[in-house]
């Protein structure tokens, strides 16, 4: 089939013009809080006498891919974020258009014991988003936070880690979402594709097993029959009644520390469960590249069929990097192991709050 692009520059469609032109085109889908991009490189050299119109600062840059013989897929709305010029040639790099410069920009503000999601919902009013939050994620009472010369896309990132989960400006919308879930926020499991080894363009794909904790002990690989149970994880508080520090523990030893002693328990609890099912989903990691499919995109599950003995089966797309030359189209996959059952830290929190009589939100 015959690769094809779409170009669209402030609603204009500019295809025809850059076509002639146009070197490479590559967009790269991220999950999680990363922001999207697409760069486009072109032939920078006059022609009858002229150099290509190129966009400012600030453009909004519709992209579509596809195939002739099918048709274009929508590939994302993308602001011009800067503008590199060469010795004869040019790469326009663009960020999601969803990354309003507001959600950008630094501020101050203090919060204390407020729900998760008024944080959340007020910070995505006061920049023009629509709010959707997982069910799951409310009533989750943040007892005291500052945002201190932070902008509040740094601010949501780092507030919603603690809970394991991610806050992401998508399609006009600014959600709240468990991370690594394999469903989207109204609880529907994300789309999933299915792969051969010989659907990867010459044999190129990657899987890479680490397990190992703090003393340098290295788990079973998974699906092995006498696999070793990776290590827990370990927080620390320092309980004010008892005048002593106290931890909070999930898995079993070997116990890997966390860094920092945390506020509470109810701090120390979300550390501990956010931490436990990091550690999860880094134990394996896989890539490959595979013919242009404009359909691929982050957070969608991958299914690995008739692979090697101890490749696992089950993963969950990081990153989709599709590029589109004259050499023809291809999509590239990062991809992190895939665990359905996972520890809810915002539902753990839940149940110590209510044991401390928190607030009635719990």
């Amino acid at each position: 089939m015959r690769p094809i692009f779409a170009i669209h520059r402030n609603g204009n469609d500019v295809t025809e013009n850059l076509a002639p032109r146009v070197v490479s085109i590559e967009i790269t889908d991220e999950a999680e809080s990363k922001s999207d991009t697409l760069a486009i490189e072109l032939i920078d050299r006059p022609e009858n006498g002229r150099y290509p119109d190129l966009p400012d600062a600030g453009d909004k840059i519709t992209a579509y891919l596809g195939y002739e013989e099918t048709s274009l897929t929508f590939m994302g709305e993308y602001i011009v974020d800067a503008v590199t010029m060469g010795d004869g040639d040019v790469v326009i790099d663009c960020k999601s258009a969803d990354m309003v410069e507001s959600y950008r920009t630094p501020r101050d503000q203090s919060w204390n014991r407020k729900d998760l999601a008024d944080i959340v919902t007020e910070v995505g009013d006061r920049n023009g988003y629509e709010v959707v939050i997982d069910p799951d994620l409310k009533g989750v009472i943040v007892d005291h936070v500052d945002q201190f010369q932070e902008s509040d896309m740094g601010f949501l990132t780092r507030i919603s880690e603690t809970y394991d989960a991610v806050a992401r400006p998508t399609a006009g919308k600014l959600v709240l979402a468990k991370r690594g879930s394999g469903k989207s926020v109204s609880g529907q499991t994300l789309p999933s594709i299915t792969i051969r080894p010989e659907d990867t363009i010459g044999g190129d794909w990657s899987y890479q097993y680490s397990a190992r904790d703090d003393k340098g002990k290295a788990s079973g690989i998974p699906g092995e029959e006498k696999s070793k149970e990776a290590g827990g994880v370990r927080a620390s508080y320092h309980d004010l009644k008892l005048g002593k520090k106290q931890t909070v523990e999930i898995g079993k030893p070997p116990f890997r520390d966390l860094r920092y002693s945390h506020r509470d328990e109810v701090d120390a609890t979300a550390a501990a469960n956010a931490a436990a099912n990091q550690q999860t989903r880094a134990v394996g990691t896989f890539s490959t590249t595979l013919e242009g499919d404009p359909g691929i995109a982050a957070e969608a599950l991958l299914t690995l069929k008739s692979w090697r003995p101890r490749v696992p089966v089950s993963w969950r797309i990081k990153t989709a990097k599709h590029s589109f030359s004259s050499g023809g189209y291809k999509t590239s996959v990062d991809c992190e192991i895939y665990e359905e059952k996972q520890s809810s830290p915002s539902k753990e929190v839940k149940k110590v709050a209510a044991e401390k009589g928190w607030p009635h939100e719990y």
